[in-house]
């Protein structure tokens, strides 16, 4: 059933059986475990502090009785004595006072406790023990309670009227009190048969937890040595039917017809069938070899007469590389001188690149300078456009004056009419009128004059605007033709920048024609002493073919000791 499964599947179910088992181990401690520690937690956080309680109750309860036993004595004695209710006696009924109600808180926690107990029960079983606690409790407590209500009011009945007024309801209040007293123990035995309970049960629960683990624990070791047994033959089996039969083909005399043929389908088997291949492979190659070292064999025979026509060749072959070698020797002569005169080409070439680089530079400062002096020419005609529009201004104000002395002459001559007419009294006014008069045509006679040199100026400024006008028109040309001169020297020089680059180019190839000639011919050198070295190796090659002859034949009888 398990040949067709793979060694590794089979160690991986192995490993999955037991890690099965081992988890279903675990699953069984843990849950056994649980549970008991569950069960003892429950003794020791419920069981227990609960019969403590019940215990601590029982006591309280019967110190109160003994209290009441004082109490009813003490008063005895006082009714005895004849001097009513003693401090002693007052005393002790406050002490069982206070112990009764602080047996009462008891109780009502004691009850809240079994409430909680009952509400986180586990299982029916134990929420039915707590339901019977709680029941039987709740008795006890309605008990207590009726008997609290008596001591209560017979207590108070002695502090008034002493305990002659109280006798006959004593015997009844012990009675009552001995009751509480009897169910409270009752109570108690309960809960520890409870508790030892539980504790038998957790212990029997712990018994068959081992008896279930030691149980699991043996089936799992022997199904461990059962699978392992049966894994581990299903492994070797094969295994050693491999190795018998690998051995029947290695001592089988060199039978390379020998298949082992397995059966199984997992690793084994692959390596099996892998074997089988190479064993049918091996036998091909055999066989092949068989057929190439026959066909070796005549092969060397036409080989030694090849080489044999080699050898001739090989020797012709050094004549002639002998007569390349002086020719490229000649050539590499040849290339060197051209080289040489290239280098003297590209040095005039550069002499002239300096030269018209020279030239250009002188051009570029003429063109700056016919530059500036064409920003001179047109700022000098603004200048003089300036001026003649000035002396517009100047001609203008000369009118201006030239009007105020006409009407001051005429105003003058006014005034000395008038001071004709005044008589004596506008002598001196007359005499003003004629200088004014005199001053005004004085004034007339220098506007002429201004004007004449106004006109004049205006002229020559427009004689000088078509100047400088003429003047700027030739800047322009000369700026042009400057402009033409330096773009004739840039033109120049990347003409001789290309001149320089070809020669520098030839140059360059020549030299490296010249290094590749060197190469050559030291190539062809070697090519002479390879073709030498190719003759002696030819002649070895001879003598070794002779051998491959001798060991084919060798071959030849290894070969036939196969059973193909």
């Amino acid at each position: 059933m398990l040949k067709n499964v793979k060694i590794s599947h089979k160690i991986l179910l192995m490993s999955v059986v037991q890690l099965l088992i081992i988890s279903l181990l675990g699953y069984v401690s843990l849950s056994n475990m649980f549970k008991v520690g569950e069960e003892i937690g429950d003794i020791a956080h419920k069981n227990i502090p609960l019969a403590r309680s019940i215990s601590t109750i029982t006591e309280h309860q019967l110190e109160e009785s003994v209290l009441f036993e004082k109490v009813v004595s003490h008063s005895l004695v006082d009714l005895v004595k004849g001097k009513g209710t003693s401090k002693e006696s007052l005393d002790l009924i406050a002490k069982l006072d206070k112990k009764t109600k602080s047996l009462h808180d008891e109780l009502f926690a004691l009850e809240a406790r079994l409430n909680t107990l009952f509400n986180e029960s586990h299982s029916a079983a134990e929420a039915e023990r707590y339901a019977d606690l709680l029941v039987e409790f709740k008795k006890i407590k309605q008990e207590f309670l009726h008997l609290e209500e008596q001591i209560f009011v017979l207590l108070e009945e002695i502090r008034t009227s002493g305990i002659k007024a109280t006798l006959d309801k004593i015997y009844n209040l012990e009675k009552e009190n001995e009751l509480v007293s009897f169910h409270l123990v009752a109570l108690l035995d309960k809960a520890q048969k409870f508790s030892l309970d539980a504790a038998n049960k957790a212990e029997q629960d712990e018994k068959e937890a081992i008896v279930y683990i030691s149980t699991i624990l043996g089936i799992a070791f022997l199904l461990g040595i059962l699978i392992a047994l049966f894994i581990g033959r299903s492994i070797t089996t094969p295994l050693h039917l491999l190795i018998d039969r690998i051995q029947g083909v290695v001592n089988g005399g060199g039978d390379l017809t020998y298949r082992i043929n397995s059966p199984s389908k997992d690793e084994l088997g692959d390596v099996s069938n892998i074997f089988d291949s190479f064993m049918a492979k091996l036998q091909h190659i055999i066989k092949n070899v068989n057929v190439s070292a026959a066909s070796l064999g005549k092969s060397s025979e036409t080989a030694i007469g090849i080489i044999n026509n080699t050898l001739d060749g090989v020797e012709k072959q050094s004549a002639e590389t002998r007569q390349v070698n002086e020719s490229v020797r000649h050539l590499s002569e040849t290339t060197v001188e051209v080289a040489k005169n290239t280098q003297d080409a590209s040095a005039v070439a550069e002499r002239v690149k300096t030269r018209v680089l020279e030239g250009k530079n002188s051009a570029n400062e003429s063109q700056e300078i016919i530059k500036k002096l064409a920003l001179d020419v047109q700022t000098t005609s603004k200048d003089i456009s300036a001026l003649v529009k000035e002396t517009d201004n100047i001609g203008a104000v000369l009118d201006t004056i030239q009007g105020i002395a006409e009407q001051t002459n005429l105003l003058a001559l006014n005034a000395a009419i008038e001071a004709a007419r005044a008589g004596e009294t506008g002598r001196g006014f007359a005499v003003v009128a004629d200088e004014v008069r005199s001053l005004a045509q004085r004034t007339q006679e220098s506007t002429v004059d201004i004007k004449s040199l106004v006109e004049k100026l205006q002229a020559e400024a427009a004689k000088a605007m078509d100047s400088m006008n003429r003047g700027s028109a030739v800047t322009e040309e000369c700026l042009e033709k400057s402009q033409r001169t330096s773009e004739v020297f840039d033109e120049a020089a990347v003409a001789v920048n290309e001149i320089y680059a070809f020669n520098t180019k030839i140059a360059s190839t020549t030299e490296e024609q010249a290094s590749i000639a060197e190469l050559v011919q030291v190539s062809i050198e070697n090519i002479n002493k390879i073709s030498e070295q190719t003759r002696t190796d030819t002649q070895s090659a001879v003598q070794s073919n002779e051998d491959i002859g001798k060991r084919l034949a060798d071959l030849n009888a290894n070969l036939s000791e196969f059973k193909c």
